[in-house]
Protein backbone atom coordinates (compact mmCIF):
# COMPACT_ATOMS: atom_id res chain seq x y z
CA UNK A 1 0.00 0.00 0.00
CA UNK A 2 2.81 2.46 0.65
CA UNK A 3 4.35 1.57 -2.59
CA UNK A 4 0.82 2.76 -4.44
CA UNK A 5 0.84 6.24 -1.93
CA UNK A 6 4.69 6.78 -3.71
CA UNK A 7 3.32 6.57 -7.19
CA UNK A 8 0.48 8.60 -6.70
CA UNK A 9 2.69 11.26 -4.84
CA UNK A 10 5.27 11.09 -7.70
CA UNK A 11 2.78 11.28 -10.40
CA UNK A 12 0.81 14.17 -8.82
CA UNK A 13 4.69 15.95 -8.38
CA UNK A 14 5.48 15.44 -11.88
CA UNK A 15 2.04 16.25 -13.30
CA UNK A 16 2.39 19.97 -11.76
CA UNK A 17 5.67 20.71 -13.22
CA UNK A 18 4.01 19.92 -16.68
CA UNK A 19 1.23 22.33 -15.46
CA UNK A 20 3.50 25.28 -15.28
CA UNK A 21 3.62 28.27 -17.76
CA UNK A 22 6.39 27.60 -20.41
CA UNK A 23 8.97 30.70 -20.59
CA UNK A 24 8.05 33.57 -22.43
CA UNK A 25 10.31 33.77 -25.69
CA UNK A 26 12.20 37.04 -24.22
CA UNK A 27 12.82 34.41 -21.74
CA UNK A 28 14.29 31.53 -23.37
CA UNK A 29 15.88 34.34 -25.73
CA UNK A 30 17.27 35.77 -22.64
CA UNK A 31 18.87 32.12 -21.56
CA UNK A 32 22.55 32.40 -22.60
CA UNK A 33 22.96 35.95 -20.60
CA UNK A 34 23.23 33.98 -17.13
CA UNK A 35 26.57 32.23 -18.46
CA UNK A 36 28.25 36.00 -17.48
CA UNK A 37 25.36 38.10 -15.86
CA UNK A 38 23.76 35.06 -13.37
CA UNK A 39 20.12 33.70 -12.84
CA UNK A 40 17.18 36.05 -14.04
CA UNK A 41 20.31 38.73 -14.60
CA UNK A 42 21.88 38.84 -10.55
CA UNK A 43 25.38 39.20 -11.48
CA UNK A 44 27.82 37.58 -9.51
CA UNK A 45 30.71 39.09 -11.00
CA UNK A 46 32.53 42.07 -10.16
CA UNK A 47 32.68 43.83 -13.65
CA UNK A 48 29.68 41.75 -15.19
CA UNK A 49 26.56 44.81 -14.77
CA UNK A 50 23.23 43.50 -12.77
CA UNK A 51 20.84 43.49 -15.76
CA UNK A 52 17.66 41.92 -14.05
CA UNK A 53 15.43 44.88 -13.51
CA UNK A 54 17.24 47.17 -15.85
CA UNK A 55 15.30 49.48 -17.72
CA UNK A 56 14.63 48.05 -21.00
CA UNK A 57 15.06 50.85 -23.10
CA UNK A 58 18.75 51.28 -21.49
CA UNK A 59 19.58 47.14 -22.25
CA UNK A 60 17.91 47.66 -26.16
CA UNK A 61 20.40 50.41 -26.50
CA UNK A 62 23.15 48.31 -25.11
CA UNK A 63 22.72 45.43 -27.48
CA UNK A 64 22.30 48.10 -30.02
CA UNK A 65 25.67 50.10 -29.32
CA UNK A 66 27.53 46.18 -28.73
CA UNK A 67 26.36 45.10 -32.24
CA UNK A 68 27.02 48.48 -33.92
CA UNK A 69 31.00 48.41 -32.30
CA UNK A 70 29.83 51.50 -30.41
CA UNK A 71 30.62 49.87 -26.95
CA UNK A 72 33.82 47.93 -26.35
CA UNK A 73 32.92 44.10 -24.70
CA UNK A 74 34.03 41.45 -27.21
CA UNK A 75 31.94 38.93 -26.29
CA UNK A 76 28.99 41.25 -25.69
CA UNK A 77 29.69 42.48 -29.51
CA UNK A 78 29.71 38.93 -31.28
CA UNK A 79 26.26 38.15 -28.90
CA UNK A 80 24.42 41.48 -30.07
CA UNK A 81 25.07 40.69 -33.25
CA UNK A 82 23.53 37.31 -33.35
CA UNK A 83 19.91 38.80 -32.76
CA UNK A 84 17.86 40.82 -34.71
CA UNK A 85 15.57 43.89 -33.31
CA UNK A 86 12.69 41.98 -33.13
CA UNK A 87 14.42 39.37 -30.55
CA UNK A 88 16.32 42.28 -28.79
CA UNK A 89 13.02 43.70 -28.02
CA UNK A 90 11.59 40.09 -26.82
CA UNK A 91 14.62 39.77 -24.57
CA UNK A 92 15.08 42.92 -23.36
CA UNK A 93 11.50 43.35 -22.12
CA UNK A 94 11.66 39.78 -20.49
CA UNK A 95 14.67 40.98 -18.91
CA UNK A 96 13.44 43.99 -17.41
CA UNK A 97 10.58 42.42 -16.09
CA UNK A 98 12.96 40.25 -13.64
CA UNK A 99 13.68 41.48 -10.16
CA UNK A 100 16.00 43.69 -9.60
CA UNK A 101 19.03 42.17 -6.91
CA UNK A 102 21.64 44.18 -5.84
CA UNK A 103 25.60 43.31 -6.52
CA UNK A 104 26.89 41.58 -3.62
CA UNK A 105 30.06 43.50 -4.19
CA UNK A 106 29.13 47.01 -2.38
CA UNK A 107 31.87 48.72 -0.40
CA UNK A 108 32.10 47.68 3.24
CA UNK A 109 32.35 51.77 4.13
CA UNK A 110 29.60 54.19 3.04
CA UNK A 111 30.84 56.50 0.65
CA UNK A 112 30.00 60.56 0.87
CA UNK A 113 27.21 62.09 -1.96
CA UNK A 114 29.22 62.72 -4.82
CA UNK A 115 29.61 66.46 -5.98
CA UNK A 116 28.04 65.90 -8.79
CA UNK A 117 25.27 63.92 -7.41
CA UNK A 118 22.04 66.40 -8.64
CA UNK A 119 24.22 66.04 -12.38
CA UNK A 120 23.69 61.98 -11.77
CA UNK A 121 20.06 62.48 -10.30
CA UNK A 122 18.86 64.46 -13.17
CA UNK A 123 19.00 60.70 -15.57
CA UNK A 124 19.45 58.05 -13.15
CA UNK A 125 17.04 59.45 -10.09
CA UNK A 126 17.34 60.74 -7.08
CA UNK A 127 18.42 57.33 -5.11
CA UNK A 128 19.84 56.12 -8.55
CA UNK A 129 16.64 53.90 -9.66
CA UNK A 130 16.67 55.06 -13.01
CA UNK A 131 14.34 57.20 -15.00
CA UNK A 132 13.01 56.79 -18.28
CA UNK A 133 16.43 58.26 -19.21
CA UNK A 134 18.75 56.81 -17.96
CA UNK A 135 19.14 53.28 -16.52
CA UNK A 136 19.34 52.14 -12.49
CA UNK A 137 22.65 52.60 -11.20
CA UNK A 138 22.15 51.73 -7.65
CA UNK A 139 22.69 48.60 -6.29
CA UNK A 140 26.22 47.94 -9.15
CA UNK A 141 28.87 46.67 -8.47
CA UNK A 142 31.57 49.34 -7.77
CA UNK A 143 34.05 47.96 -10.23
CA UNK A 144 31.61 47.98 -12.89
CA UNK A 145 30.48 51.36 -12.58
CA UNK A 146 33.67 52.88 -12.25
CA UNK A 147 34.73 51.13 -15.69
CA UNK A 148 31.76 52.09 -17.54
CA UNK A 149 32.35 55.90 -15.96
CA UNK A 150 36.53 55.56 -17.54
CA UNK A 151 34.66 54.48 -20.85
CA UNK A 152 32.71 57.16 -21.26
CA UNK A 153 35.87 59.62 -20.16
CA UNK A 154 38.22 58.02 -22.41
CA UNK A 155 35.70 58.13 -25.72
CA UNK A 156 35.14 54.16 -25.53
CA UNK A 157 31.26 54.68 -25.17
CA UNK A 158 29.38 56.94 -27.50
CA UNK A 159 27.45 58.98 -25.56
CA UNK A 160 27.44 62.96 -25.42
CA UNK A 161 25.23 63.25 -22.57
CA UNK A 162 27.93 61.13 -20.40
CA UNK A 163 30.62 63.80 -21.63
CA UNK A 164 30.65 65.38 -18.47
CA UNK A 165 32.79 62.51 -17.74
CA UNK A 166 36.09 63.85 -19.53
CA UNK A 167 36.79 67.02 -17.10
CA UNK A 168 36.46 64.37 -13.98
CA UNK A 169 39.09 63.18 -12.17
CA UNK A 170 39.45 59.30 -11.42
CA UNK A 171 38.88 59.94 -7.50
CA UNK A 172 35.86 61.81 -8.32
CA UNK A 173 34.72 58.63 -10.51
CA UNK A 174 35.72 55.95 -7.83
CA UNK A 175 33.31 58.08 -4.64
CA UNK A 176 30.87 58.16 -7.30
CA UNK A 177 30.91 54.62 -8.04
CA UNK A 178 31.47 53.65 -4.59
CA UNK A 179 28.55 56.19 -3.37
CA UNK A 180 26.24 54.15 -6.10
CA UNK A 181 27.02 50.70 -5.25
CA UNK A 182 26.33 51.43 -2.06
CA UNK A 183 22.36 52.58 -2.67
CA UNK A 184 20.16 50.09 -1.70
Amino acid sequence: MQTKGYFLVTLLAASSAFAAEPPDKGTILAAPCAGCHGTLGASPGRLTPVIGGQQQAYLKKSMQDFAAGKRPGSVMTNFAKGYNDQQVAEMTASIASWKWVDSSHAPKRAARKPVDHATCAACHGEKGYGTAEGPRIAGQTRAYLQEAMLEYKAGKRDSAAMDMFKDIKDTSLDQMAAYYARLR
